[in-house]
């Protein structure tokens, strides 16, 4: 995945963000999807 963002985002808010919808997404696939060393 590539993210960009625009001049003057507040890059911790907006790490904030990416990182809370990338735990409710993993949340939504099945046990053993991800191999233990992909945890975010």
């Amino acid at each position: 995945m590539k993210l960009t963002f625009y001049p003057g985002t507040d890059m911790a808010q907006a790490a904030g963000e990416v990182s809370t919808s990338v735990s409710r997404a993993m949340g939504f696939l099945p046990p053993g999807a991800v191999p233990d060393g992909g945890k975010v």
